[in-house]
């Protein structure tokens, strides 16, 4: 992990709760996840993601980049905001 990584994680950190953190660092990759997947990589059910998803839109710390069809549905991607430390 680069040093300006850590950095900008830990100065973020601090304002999330427990879930909120764990769900967060899934979007750290820089990639686009559903709601769905989500869960899935945490072992979670989707109703405990759901909600921290929409906690970190809110806060500013990932954003809704489209949205694509799983079975159908309509499935939102969400990935983390690209911040700059200067």
């Amino acid at each position: 992990m680069h040093d300006h990584s850590l950095i900008a994680y830990v100065s973020i950190a601090p304002d999330l709760s427990k879930r909120q953190s764990e769900v967060f660092e899934v979007f750290r990759s820089g990639k686009q996840y559903t709601d769905r997947t989500v869960a899935q990589m945490l072992g979670l059910e989707i109703n405990q993601v759901t909600g921290r998803i929409a906690e970190l839109i809110a806060k500013g710390k990932i954003f809704e980049a489209g949205v694509i069809k799983e079975n159908g549905r309509p499935r939102r991607l969400c990935q983390v905001v690209k911040q700059t430390l200067f």
